[in-house]
């Protein structure tokens, strides 16, 4: 029996899982009648799970932020994943050419930047130049302590300051408001237990959990 997936009904997500659970399950009734099918089967549900893994990781919109500390200061940095793809201006192979890129942006703006309890980056595409937004977290806050961190927000195209590419987007919203839920959940643990991307994360949508680092 055939069944006819009209695309524009689906998603293409939902239409990689139809056609993965269609599969599977013709697989899956080859096996009840031959036993012998299991070796020739096998394969295309591996390589079906793969594609939807895949396909997931696609959809994505971020990669998994990670940590660094420049002159005492813990810095939580997201890579960004979006239509101008981060690889065109950073070597995914290389780990350590993002680190040294904003290094070098502290180093040269070292009087604007050396300053707060911890900074949230995007790193992020825009026509081939090296974007960073940086947003200063100061715990410091003698206006009310209860408010939480007082922020301070600057963005940078390659080594210098911009002022025409906009402060945030609707994702970089979410995620500091995000940041702050788990800074308050966390708030009884010392700063350093809380920028700890490797323990703690935030409670993002599902579009929004990076499935995977960007090097």
């Amino acid at each position: 029996m055939f069944h006819t997936i009209l695309v524009s009904d689906l998603s293409m997500k939902k239409l990689a899982f139809t056609f993965c659970f269609i599969l599977t399950t013709l697989s899956f009734n080859a096996l009840a009648h031959d036993s012998s099918a299991s070796q020739s089967t096998q394969p295309q549900i591996c390589k079906c799970k793969e594609k939807l893994a895949e396909l997931e990781n696609k959809t994505q919109r971020q990669y998994k932020p990670f940590n660094h500390t420049i002159n005492g200061i813990n810095l939580i940095i997201y890579p960004v994943k979006d239509g101008s793809p981060l690889q065109a201006i950073f070597d995914p192979k290389n780990k350590k050419q993002m680190i040294t890129h904003i290094e070098a942006l502290y180093a040269k703006h070292a009087k604007s930047l050396h300053k707060g309890t911890y900074h949230i980056l995007f790193v992020w595409n825009l026509d081939g130049k090296r974007m960073t937004d940086i947003w200063v977290h100061n715990m410091n806050n003698v206006i009310e302590a209860n408010s939480g961190p007082l922020l301070d927000s600057y963005v940078f195209k390659d080594l210098e300051s911009s002022k025409d590419a906009g402060i945030a987007s609707g994702d970089s919203i979410i995620v500091l408001g995000r940041e702050e839920e788990l800074r308050r959940k966390l708030k009884n643990t010392d700063i350093k237990e809380y920028v700890n991307r490797e323990k703690h994360m935030p409670d993002f949508p599902k579009d929004m959990v990076g499935k995977s680092f960007f090097s």
